[in-house]
């Protein structure tokens, strides 16, 4: 049995103008498509031009792509563009396709944004209330999003004492930083401040008024550009996801009774683990490894001592340095008879030859070299010139 062949019905994205005069027919003629090669199509870029009804120098341009995918839209809108800013005069759009794309896709996440804005307020308040009677909630399918948008985010109060200080006729003229500043130092109380927190809610609470634009740009049927759409859709789909988590979270039941159970039963395991762990021998291992490294440390630091003494005739007076006692510092640390073997940390008598070496014979010092404090005023005093 022969298998047929899946019918897919693909939708062409086009533009049209309506377009008067020679000069601007000619221009159509020779415009350029874009190269497929630089752009991510597949398909061939279509351009017709015919005589529009009996008008002898008006024409009806179309440019499509037999496509309907968003990158189809992409092209087709950075022509559509190019064409309106060059021949504003002279051309006329009468099918904008790549807007429809946009439109269509933006649509849903739009219509989702409302749904879920209002199951958000619904959510939030009744939760915070323990009740289903609140003026607001009895109001949400009256209003538009607009409207809600101002019952939410603004003020009432804060607006009235914003009015008054700007439409005070006995104010002097205002400076924007003193207006600014005036405002600022106003309380503003929403019902947005009320009920949620900015932080989880961060694109609703920033992005809620472009959303809006956006929405009516859809609703509207406005030309879109592939930039605005990719804005939209970006912060469309970021503010669904923060609304849908946080209704999420306010819904669930947790049942506290049963989480105490489980965190109480999970502390008891711990407990039994770690009585089953030898801690005092983890204990006398960090104490050895913290004696052998107190007497290498003061072996070290005495040499140093010494050596600076040899080198510069003065004892060492800058830096973290200055601050110990190299003298004190290894006759102060007592080591238990028991506590390490010498083995475990080098020779110990390799330390005592290297000091005596040192003292008894003192590293002959050329006249030429100076500490580096000695020579620092022949340093460059501003070492930025280049």
């Amino acid at each position: 049995m022969a298998r047929s062949k899946s019918s897919r019905n693909t939708h062409k994205i086009c533009v049209k103008f309506l377009i008067k005069g020679e000069e601007t027919q000619k221009a159509f003629d020779v415009m350029p498509s874009p190269d497929e090669s630089d752009t991510s199509l597949n398909k061939p870029i279509e351009k017709i031009i015919e005589q529009f009804s009996n008008q002898e120098d008006m024409y009806v341009v179309t440019i499509s792509v037999n496509s309907d995918s968003i990158d189809a839209a992409k092209v087709l809108s950075g022509i559509r563009d190019d064409v309106l800013k060059e021949h504003s005069d002279s051309a006329l759009m009468l099918e904008d396709g790549p807007s429809e794309k946009f439109d269509r896709v933006l649509f849903e996440l739009i219509a989702t944004f409302e749904r879920r804005f209002r199951e958000l307020l619904i959510v939030s308040i009744c939760n915070e209330k323990g009740s289903l009677d609140d003026k607001l909630i009895g109001e949400l399918e009256k209003k538009n999003l607009g409207e809600l948008f101002e019952i939410v985010f603004t003020d009432l109060e804060f607006n009235n004492k914003v009015k008054s200080v700007v439409n005070d006729k006995n104010s002097r003229r205002f400076e924007k930083r003193d207006l600014a500043k005036t405002i600022g130092q106003m309380e503003e109380d929403t019902l947005w401040s009320q009920y949620f927190n900015n932080d989880r809610l961060s694109t609703v609470t920033e992005e809620h008024e472009i959303i809006r634009v956006f929405r009516n740009d859809v609703m509207h049927v406005h030309r879109m550009s592939y930039k605005d759409y990719k804005r939209a859709r970006t912060l469309v789909e970021k503010a669904n996801k923060e609304m849908g988590r946080v209704i999420y979270i306010r819904s669930a039941h947790v049942d506290f009774t049963s989480f105490s159970e489980v965190v109480s039963g999970l502390a008891e395991s711990i407990s039994k683990i770690m009585a089953q762990i030898d801690l005092g021998g983890i204990t006398r291992s960090l104490q050895t490894l913290q004696q052998a490294y107190s007497t290498s440390f003061s072996g070290i630091a005495h040499q140093y001592s010494n050596l600076y003494k040899t080198l510069y005739k003065t004892p060492i007076s800058t830096g973290i340095a200055s601050g110990i006692n190299f003298d004190s510092l290894h006759g102060n640390i007592t080591i238990p008879e028991d506590a390490i073997d010498p083995a475990d940390i080098g020779d110990a008598s390799s330390s005592e030859d290297t000091q005596t070496e040192i003292s008894g014979n003192p590293p002959k010092v050329d006249s030429s070299e100076k500490p580096e404090d000695e020579n620092s005023e022949g340093k460059d005093e501003n070492p930025h010139n280049d």
